[in-house]
């Protein structure tokens, strides 16, 4: 038996278990009950982030969708989720429809209740907007919060078309007299999420969720964190001051962020630039938001930017000192380059530098942060605002600006770098060729067009086939030059074009400098084998001394690819000269050049008849026997030209070969009957006066001296000095003669000093000749009235089974009538007879024939011979002038360069009448008529295209006016300064009208050099210098004008000055500099012509970023240029002038690419509970379990950045970032 004691402790033990047990239990239901709170809490994550994820999917495939639908991958834009709602409100006879959804009633607009609601709620099932009311505090006991506020302003901005309203609150009227309506985007819609999706909303089908998202197109977007830069005060660290300025466009830094303000709304942001003064900061909130938001990136101090030095090392920072490009963007502005005293210290703290802080979410714009000078406040203020402009503004801002861009210089090629190497290295200057064959590569995949023919493809450059057969399988890369010239010969004067481009622009950024002169680059090509075809693989420099690496240029031999035991010389990697491919030489100012090749042919054919009796008393039939006498003489010779108006004293050597072949061919004997073969060389030293047109030889020789032609018994031709007697064929044939020619010209300009080769022409084939008896029916140059012409007398037709033909009878009845006067008898023929003699020939004949004289009957004794020649016989002369010529001396090195169908046309062939002295005047050692700078010149009166700027550049009127460039250039857009390798013009970044295909064809040889091919050089180069200047680069799609603005705010313009009144071909243009200016009625006209100007091209987009040049506003209809006359235009606008807007903007620029950044919005629901009053489920009646609000129950926000690659067929989505945003 226990004590008290014991028992005691007992109790008290068991008390304490108990305790023990309660407390454990309570823990545990504490903890069960925290733990499924956590889970539902999970849950409801889960499901929120399920809800995002299908946002973004969604998102995905709406921007998918309008790719295909479009085909085109640039039908993409600043989107917003959006529900299906009927405009019209609700409409009750219309029951069950999912498509009859509207939260408002259709009969009074008010909103819908009771059993209304219930059946619209059960139809909602496509982009349903679920109802989720909320209780607030404000008068409305329940807020429906159906959209989200991204601009924070508690209203609901609609989407799709919308009625503009001004600053009262009226609408405001359109042109037509009613309320302007205008698409537009604002605030995301939710978008809800049904059980089963297939299925209408219903008691058993709720919504477990919603989305809403927002589609910001990244790809057309600038980019907040590469916009503005404070580079007037690189030395003031704390950004107190404002410090903007644009300069030449060199790199993102230059985009001007306060013009972007200022445009983005006018009524919030004023603006004044002061680009006069660069040690004044400029005024207005625009400049002030535009420098606070810098200095967020900043973090306030330029001591957290680093240098160029710090950046590219030593090496890089001499290139950026000494390049004359304003990379820092703090010279004063002009037209040309810094000069030798380039501002650019690498020591300064540089804007192309990686920011010390990012905006990493555009929605960080909404940060109440005062320390951003009340730029929130200024940003968030207009949505609150009656007005439609001001309301927007949020959203405008979002379809412009971004903080999500990539570079866009990835695959270019820079212009004064080595970026392909193995090893690029920023800085690193261009080896010569390397610079060249990339450069020459990349334009030529540029002009690559595929022709599908069946099961293959032909690609072309131009209209000259490139490579024929490739399988439709199949994409031709290049991957290297690899240009094919046998058996097909792919070298066009296209592919000409593009290696003579990449040239010029490689002379156009250097300056190589050699004994006090500036040379051209030269470079020659080397050749490969595959099998029998036989390529272009590349090219060599040409240096001083002649030497190329491979010993003296003249020791290569010259090969014919079409002579068999020379075709095989060509290997692998062979040196060598192949007869008609040219070498490149790069276009500089101050050279004499080849000008002309001139080839004359004089070709003179005569037929004598002879009548013969078999005795005195024979009346016929006679024996008529012929005698086709022909000869033929050549006159050629090669001039060339220094252009300039100083002389060239530097003592040049000219080494000249011409080879002429050529051959009479008698198509009936299929033979040739006489042939030539020759060749004249020429090798002096001379200097050039200015101006001056030197013939270097021209040289007259008879290719066939007079001869008899004998068409049996194979065709022969017997020179008149052996007494030939007349051809016994009976049949009288009429001779079918060809006359071939071709010549082979070389001709090398070398530098005495330095060997240095200064021009170099190789033309295998100059073609003349022509078709001697097509030629005999011509009539001549010279018309007469009668009934006999020149031609009846070589008809070969023959009448009614006729021995003669017509020609001959007409030949025969003219000798036997009196029917031609004197002067037509002599003109006729050669034989002089004329007056008494003429008529006594006459008689003589006829007594022979057996019939009565016409003037001397009695008086004559009849005739006892049995051989006459018939007294009359016709003679032909025949001139063909080909002259191969020059129009730009610059442009002469391919055969198409000088070719021209007035001048070197070879069915330009001039009968000329007897006594056969008249020559053809010879253009050697004349100015060409083919010369035509702008304006014209001296010799010609009669072109079209004097004045017109698609053929020429405006105020070139000679060589000395040429303005190459001659450093690096600033932008792309320099690109416009190069010589283009056309006649008289750079390249071409206008817009151009509609140029006649002809007139381009007779101006520059081939359609393949159009002047617009040129719009797509932008798209090929680059001149940032590192991948921070190309970033948030401006989409040439873009829509908006804030964006343009920050592209357009603060260019320095030129304007030309010259009062009208004034202006003649004799007056100097002369030109003004002035600002581009936001909000201005300039800026407001330009970008309204780059909006009309995507109207003309497919799908109303522009395809690359050279497509924008075709915009009038940009250059040849720009607002800042005076056209108040013609004598403005034809004589007070250089090219300059008219390019100067591309110039200053085109590496701001950059072609569109479908790449975008999703904001997804995922909501868990539930049906609500309390504090939610009414009830949110139906308790009976038809619509029992009918849930009719709900509540959010978890939230989750992404960002996602992706692109879209593949094909407008097949989108393929690829996604590049995707995170989860942390809440608010």
């Amino acid at each position: 038996m226990k004590n008290k004691n014991q028992s005691g402790v007992a109790l008290v033990l068991t008390l304490v278990l108990l305790a023990v047990v309660t407390l454990m239990s309570v823990l545990f239901l504490g903890m069960s009950r925290r733990e499924r709170a956590s889970i539902r809490v999970t849950e409801d994550q889960t499901d929120a982030r399920l809800a995002a994820d299908t946002g973004l999917a969604r998102a995905q495939a709406e921007v998918a969708g309008r790719i295909m639908a479009e085909s085109n991958f640039f039908k993409y834009d600043l989107m917003v989720s959006t529900n299906l709602i009927r405009a019209a409100g609700f409409d009750r006879s219309l029951g069950t429809n999912p498509l009859n959804v509207a939260y408002l009633n259709a009969d009074n607009g008010g909103a819908l209740g009771g059993d209304d609601l219930r059946r619209m709620l059960s139809n909602l099932r496509y982009s349903p907007r679920a109802p989720v009311f909320v209780p607030t505090n404000g008068p409305n006991t329940n807020d429906f919060r159906f959209y989200l506020d991204l601009n924070r302003n508690g209203r609901f901005e609609e989407n799709g078309l919308v009625t503009m309203v001004d600053d009262r609150g009226v609408a405001i009227q359109g042109q037509d007299g009613r309320p302007s309506r205008t698409p537009m985007v604002g605030d995301p819609e939710w978008v809800g999420v049904l059980q089963h999706p297939d299925s209408p909303h219903s008691s058993t089908n709720r919504f477990i969720g919603r989305y809403a998202y927002i589609v910001m197109p990244a790809g057309k977007s600038l980019d907040l964190n590469f916009i503005h830069n404070r580079s007037k005060f690189t030395t003031d660290r704390i950004l107190a001051n404002e410090g903007y300025h644009r300069n030449q466009g060199f790199g993102s830094w230059e985009l001007n962020l306060a013009g972007f303000l200022r445009d983005l709304n006018t009524n919030m942001w004023d603006y004044a630039y002061a680009y006069q003064n660069l040690a004044s900061p400029s005024s207005g909130f625009a400049f002030n938001d535009a420098n606070a938001l810098l200095a967020y990136r900043y973090q306030d101090s330029l001591n957290n930017l680093a240098s160029v030095r710090a950046i590219f090392t030593q090496n890089g920072a001499n290139a950026f000192r000494f390049d004359r490009i304003d990379g820092y963007a703090r010279a004063v502005q002009g037209d040309t380059p810094p000069g030798a005293s380039d501002p650019d210290n690498p020591d300064f703290r540089w804007a192309g530098s990686d920011n010390p802080r990012d905006f990493i979410d555009i929605m960080e714009l909404f940060d109440g942060d005062d320390s951003r000078g009340g730029f929130t406040n200024r940003f968030r203020t207009p949505s609150f605002r009656r007005s439609t402009y001001d309301r927007y503004t949020t959203y405008r801002a979002f379809a412009q600006l971004g903080v999500d861009s990539a570079p866009v210089n990835r695959g270019k090629i820079h212009l004064h770098y080595d970026t392909v190497a193995a090893r690029p290295t920023n800085s690193i200057a261009w080896e010569p060729v390397a610079f060249f064959t990339n450069a020459a590569l990349r334009i030529l995949r540029s002009e690559l067009v595929a022709v599908t023919n069946g099961n293959t493809k032909d690609y072309y450059i131009g209209e000259y086939l490139f490579r024929p057969g490739i399988p439709v399988t199949h994409e031709l890369v290049l991957t290297n030059l690899s240009i094919p010239i046998f058996p097909f010969n792919a070298y066009s004067p296209a592919v000409h074009r593009a290696l003579q481009l990449s040239a010029n622009i490689f002379d156009a950024t250097t300056n190589r400098v050699d004994n006090g002169f500036v040379f051209p680059s030269v470079f020659r090509p080397v050749f490969i084998r595959s099998g029998t075809n036989i390529f272009i693989s590349g090219y060599r420099e040409v240096g001083r001394g002649g030497g190329d690496g491979r010993g003296e240029w003249s020791s290569l031999p010259w090969l014919d690819v079409r002579v068999p035991n020379q075709n095989s010389r060509i290997g692998n990697t062979t040196h060598a000269n192949v007869l008609g491919v040219p070498w490149i030489i790069g276009a500089k100012k101050g050279f004499p050049n080849f000008n002309e090749y001139q080839l004359q042919t004089a070709a003179q054919v005569t037929r004598k008849l002879e009548f013969r009796k078999k005795s005195f008393t024979d009346r016929g039939p006679f024996d008529v026997h012929q005698m086709y006498i022909v000869g033929v003489s050549n006159t050629f010779g090669v001039e060339t030209f220094h252009s300039y108006t100083n002389d060239y004293t530097r003592p040049t050597r000219l080494l000249i070969t011409n080879s002429v072949a050529g051959a009479l061919w008698d198509r009936r004997a299929n033979r040739a009957l006489g042939t030539l073969n020759r060749t004249i060389s020429r090798n002096e030293i001379r200097t050039w006066r200015a101006g001056e047109i030197y013939v270097p030889f021209a040289t007259n020789m008879v290719f066939i001296p007079d001869s008899a032609y004998f068409s049996l018994p194979s065709g022969d031709l017997r020179p008149l000095s052996t007494r030939p007697t007349f051809d016994p064929n009976p049949q009288h044939p009429t001779p079918e003669w060809d006359l071939i020619i071709t010549n082979r010209l070389t001709m090398i300009a070398i530098d005495e000093a330095t060997r240095r080769v200064v021009d170099f022409v190789n033309f295998d084939q100059l073609p003349s000749g022509f078709n001697v008896t097509t030629n005999l029916l011509k009539e001549p140059n010279v018309l007469s009235s009668r009934e006999y012409s020149d031609s009846s007398f070589w008809l070969s037709n023959r009448l009614s089974n006729a021995e003669l033909p017509a020609g001959h009878t007409n030949q025969i009845y003219v000798s036997s009538n009196d029917v031609l006067s004197d002067t037509d008898w002599a003109s006729f023929s050669l034989n002089p007879v004329s007056g008494a003699d003429k008529r006594k020939a006459i008689d003589g004949f006829r007594m022979f024939l057996g019939l009565t004289p016409l003037f001397s009957s009695g008086r004559l004794q009849p005739s006892t011979n049995l051989v006459v020649q018939v007294p009359f016989s016709p003679s032909r002369k025949f001139l063909q002038t080909m002259s191969w010529q020059a129009n730009d001396p610059l442009v002469h090195t391919h055969i198409l360069d000088l070719t021209h169908e007035d001048y070197s046309n070879p069915d330009l062939v001039i009968p000329l009448k007897p006594p056969l002295t008249v020559e053809s005047k010879s253009n050697l050692g004349l100015m060409n008529p083919r010369y035509e700078p702008w304006g014209g010149s001296s010799n010609r009166t009669d072109s079209p295209s004097y004045y017109d700027i698609r053929h020429k550049d405006p105020l070139v009127r000679k060589s000395d006016d040429w303005a190459f460039p001659t450093n690096k250039f600033p932008t792309i857009g320099w690109l416009g300064r190069v010589h283009r390798g056309t006649p008289w013009q750079t390249v071409y970044l206008k817009a151009s009208g509609p140029l006649d295909t002809n007139s381009w064809w007779k101006w520059a040889g081939t359609l393949g050099t159009h002047p617009t091919n040129d719009w797509k050089l932008m798209d090929l180069f680059t001149v940032a210098p590192n991948n921070n200047a190309a970033r948030g680069l401006l989409s040439v799609n873009q829509t908006n004008i804030a964006a343009w603005s920050a592209v357009l705010s603060g260019v320095n313009l030129t304007t030309n000055t010259v009062a009208p009144a004034q202006i003649n071909r004799f007056t100097k243009a002369e030109f003004g500099t002035l600002v581009a200016e936001p909000a201005s009625p300039q800026l407001q006209r330009i970008v309204g012509g780059i909006m009309r100007g995507r109207t003309n091209w497919f799908g109303g987009v522009y395809p690359y970023l050279g497509a924008v040049l075709s915009v009038p506003e940009l250059t040849v209809g720009s607002p800042f240029l005076n056209f108040t006359n013609l004598n403005q235009v034809r004589h007070g606008i250089d090219d300059a002038a008219y390019e100067r807007i591309p110039q200053q903007i085109m590496s701001l620029l950059k072609a569109d690419e479908p790449r975008l950044v999703v904001y997804s919005f995922g909501q868990a629901l539930k049906p609500a509970g309390p504090p939610f009053s009414p009830p949110s489920i139906v308790a009976g009646g038809p619509f029992y379990g009918l849930c009719t609000n709900y509540q959010v129950t978890g939230e989750v926000v992404t960002k996602t950045v992706f692109r879209v690659d593949g094909t407008v067929q097949q989108p393929r989505i690829v996604v590049e970032t995707h995170n989860v945003l942390p809440a608010e």
